[in-house]
C-alpha cells in the first residue's frame, strides 16, 4: 500500500531523517572546531629523540623532550608556509563557516514555523554542505601530500599526519553524510507533496 499525502507515518519518517541530519552536522562541526584549533596536523619524529616538532594550521611546535614544548604562528620566512598553505588555512577556514551556516539554516527550517515551508533554505544547505566537504577534504589531500614540506628541521626525522588531520577528514566525510540525509529528506518530501508512491507495506 502507497502511504499518501498527509500520512503520519510518512511525517515521523522525515523528521527521523531531519533529526539524524542535524545530529551528524553537529558533530561535523566539532570535529572541524578540533581539527582547526589543534597543532597536529603534521608531526615530526626522529630515530634517536622520537616526536622532536609538530605543526597545524597556525601554530609549529618543538618538543627536544628537555625543555617545555615551544609553540609560536607561523611566519611568511618559514618552509611550510607559501601559498598553498595559506590556501589550506582558507578552505579549512570557509569549509567551517559554510557547514555552521547551513546547521543554522536547518535549525530555522526544523524549529521556526515561519521557515518550515522554505524550500529554498533546505537547497542552500544542500549546497553548502557539499562544498564544505569539498573544500575541507581537498584542503586535508594537499595537507597529507606535502607533509614532509611542514616537518621541522632535524636531520634524520620523518613526517607524519596526526590526529588533527584525521579529525579534519572526519569532520569533512560527515558533512557529506549530512548533505546526503538532507537530499534524501528532499526527496522524500517531494514524494509526499506529489503523492508518489515511495514505499510499500506488503501486509496491505
Amino acid at each position: 500500500m502507497a502511504f499518501g499525502r498527509g500520512s503520519e507515518r510518512e511525517r515521523i519518517q522525515l523528521d527521523f531523517i531531519t533529526i539524524i541530519g542535524l545530529v551528524i552536522l553537529a558533530l561535523a562541526t566539532f570535529f572541524q572546531i578540533a581539527g582547526l584549533v589543534s597543532n597536529h596536523w603534521v608531526d615530526t619524529v626522529s630515530d634517536q629523540y622520537g616526536t622532536v616538532g609538530y605543526s597545524g594550521l597556525w601554530q609549529t611546535c618543538t618538543n627536544m623532550g628537555l625543555t617545555r614544548d615551544s609553540c609560536r604562528g607561523f611566519r611568511w620566512t618559514d618552509n611550510q608556509v607559501s601559498h598553498w598553505f595559506r590556501t589550506v588555512q582558507a578552505m579549512e577556514v570557509l569549509g567551517f563557516m559554510f557547514g555552521c551556516i547551513s546547521l543554522l539554516m536547518l535549525l530555522l527550517k526544523s524549529l521556526v514555523e515561519t521557515c518550515m515551508e522554505n524550500r529554498r533554505l533546505k537547497v542552500i544547505s544542500i549546497a553548502l554542505l557539499a562544498t564544505a566537504f569539498l573544500f575541507v577534504m581537498i584542503a586535508g589531500i594537499v595537507v597529507a601530500a606535502l607533509k614532509d614540506v611542514q616537518k621541522a628541521f632535524v636531520i634524520n626525522s620523518d613526517a607524519y599526519l596526526s590526529w588533527g588531520f584525521g579529525v579534519s577528514i572526519t569532520a569533512s566525510l560527515l558533512y557529506l553524510a549530512s548533505c546526503i540525509a538532507v537530499g534524501h529528506y528532499m526527496l522524500v518530501n517531494e514524494l509526499v507533496e506529489t503523492n508518489i508512491p515511495f514505499k510499500v507495506d506488503k501486509y496491505r
